[in-house]
């Protein structure tokens, strides 16, 4: 066993010494005083009514949550191995395709320039939401986009997929407007499948929700890929 703070654990070692050394001292204090007072009848009384052996125990036991309290803040520690499975995430990618994300009040990028990509926000967003996406290797994706409505491809472990989903969906593909209950509503169908129903979330569907026929033809195209 090995100790975060060596130096609190050989404290906890030490406190019941010190306080068996003040026990013993202040014995030996009280037996001094009470030779110095002589036999006078009160000291007798008072002596008779002392309790040693419940000093003692209410010694004891202060040393020995003093004792217990100094080890916990050693921090005891087992050396070992052990195996630890892990799960990856579900997480949901959400993206304006609102018009407002059609201004172009945000500097170009490198491949923006490099793709001759007409620059603005939405160009950027979609630049930062395929950054995220190739930083959760093993976790499943489910892409939304959304303006007045929302738009969703179900969870999946297919990145391209979500990329291209998130790409290929525009602001004329939704009415235009700016929902963000929808967003969350929709968001929350999708990683709670336990809230189904709780949540309305049968009114989605599988091909999104609020979207117009061109949106639901695109999604179902980036599913066949």
């Amino acid at each position: 066993m090995t100790f975060a703070t060596p130096a609190l654990a050989w404290l906890a070692a030490a406190v019941p010494f010190a306080v068996a050394a003040l026990h013993l001292h202040d014995r030996a204090r009280r037996r001094r005083l009470t030779r110095r007072l002589g036999e006078l009848p009160v000291v007798g009384k008072v002596i008779a009514s002392a309790s040693p052996g419940r000093r003692l125990v209410k010694d004891a036991l202060a040393a020995a949550a003093a004792a217990l309290i100094a080890l916990a803040a050693a921090r005891p520690q087992i050396a070992g191995t052990r195996n630890v499975e892990l799960h990856g995430l579900d997480l949901v990618v959400a993206l304006d395709v609102s018009k407002s994300m059609l201004v172009d009040d945000v500097g170009p990028t490198r491949e923006m320039l490099a793709k001759h990509l007409q620059v603005s926000r939405l160009a950027r967003a979609r630049e930062l939401a395929r950054a995220v996406i190739e930083e959760l290797p093993g976790d499943r994706i489910a892409p939304v986009v959304f303006a007045a409505a929302a738009a969703h491809f179900p969870l999946t472990e297919d990145h391209l997929v979500a990329e291209n989903f998130l790409h290929d969906l525009g602001p004329a593909d939704l009415p235009q407007g700016s929902n963000l209950a929808e967003v969350f509503r929709v968001s929350r169908c999708l990683l709670r499948p336990d809230l189904y129903d709780d949540l309305g979330c049968a009114r989605i569907g599988r091909r999104g929700h609020g979207g117009d026929r061109r949106s639901s033809r695109r999604s179902s195209a980036a599913r066949r890929s």
